[in-house]
């Protein structure tokens, strides 16, 4: 079974890092020579599945619930393989887990968005940086589709940490690269060897400059 919000609004598909499930947290532990692993949960609300059914389009959704799917994607990706899996649901969600390996930060890019525009990996001067894109500059809603997005948001978050190899940074700054004001409700841990950023995803999806997110280390 494979589910993405091709059809949902967009202002809250861009808030979640794996675009297309409502919630998101990652664990992401790089060592010296670039490999590492990620652990990863994502919920999908079960609203969506029941929307996708309603319309008799099996293809409204398109982030992996299945172990299946899960390997299959990964063999699009170089330098990426599934450690563990596991998924179940409770009253609201579909709550997938997973451990995966990667072996360089730019195969950590991949993993976290193959298209390239919101992950994207570099290395100058023996500076390594990682960017990421949480959410894309747009318009602010009409106060009806505003109340609507918050009201589909509440209670889900998106966060990650990185266990860095030596001393980094965390930096927050909004689509054009001006300083950001972190969203309402948000952390960010960004400094140190562990640095870190969670939200709730109702603060992001009213982010109308865009949230990028800069790691160095």
């Amino acid at each position: 079974m494979t589910k993405t919000l091709t059809r949902a609004p967009a202002l809250l598909c861009a808030a979640a890092l794996l675009a297309g499930c409502l919630g998101a947290q990652a664990e992401v532990t790089l060592k010296k020579d670039g490999s590492g692993t990620v652990t990863l949960e994502y919920r999908i609300a079960k609203a969506l599945d029941e929307l996708g059914a309603f319309d008799g389009n099996e293809r409204w959704l398109s982030v992996p619930v299945g172990r299946a799917d899960v390997e299959r994607g990964l063999k699009r990706l170089s330098g990426v393989s599934l450690r563990s899996f596991s998924s179940h649901q409770d009253d609201r969600d579909t709550i997938v887990n997973m451990t995966l390996r990667f072996e360089s930060p730019a195969a950590l890019a991949a993993l976290l968005d193959s298209g390239g525009t919101k992950a994207v990996y570099s290395e100058a001067g023996g500076v390594h940086q990682l960017l990421l894109r949480v959410a894309e500059e747009q318009p602010a809603p009409d106060p009806a589709l505003g109340a609507l997005l918050a009201e589909a948001a509440a209670g889900y978050s998106l966060g990650f940490t990185l266990h860095l190899p030596s001393e980094g940074k965390l930096l927050a700054c909004d689509a054009s690269g001006g300083a950001a004001a972190l969203p309402e409700g948000a952390a960010l841990v960004g400094q140190g060897r562990t640095v870190s950023f969670n939200a709730p995803l109702e603060g992001l999806a009213g982010a109308s400059k865009g949230l990028l997110l800069t790691v160095e280390w």
